[in-house]
């Protein structure tokens, strides 16, 4: 999987809608995905579109199963 374009921060696009063309996977190497159970793993989820995004294209390319795990950490001393 591959980013098909430079994305800015999530804060500075103007919609979801703007990572949706943002991820492909690289030419001849469909075969990695095609067929497969993919997980993405990732810092943070705020709104999903990134995830959502991401998934979207690897079941384009064929994938079986997409899942998502995710581990945010707060420190205590920040909670208000």
């Amino acid at each position: 999987m591959i980013r098909s374009q430079n994305i800015v921060l999530k804060s500075e696009q103007p919609t979801a809608a703007a990572r949706e063309t943002a991820f492909s996977v690289d030419t001849g190497h469909e075969d990695l995905v095609s067929g497969k159970r993919e997980l993405l793993v990732d810092d943070a989820i705020t709104a999903a579109s990134t995830v959502q995004a991401t998934a979207t294209t690897l079941k384009a390319y064929g994938a079986n199963w997409v899942g998502a795990a995710v581990l945010t950490v707060q420190l205590i001393g920040s909670f208000k």
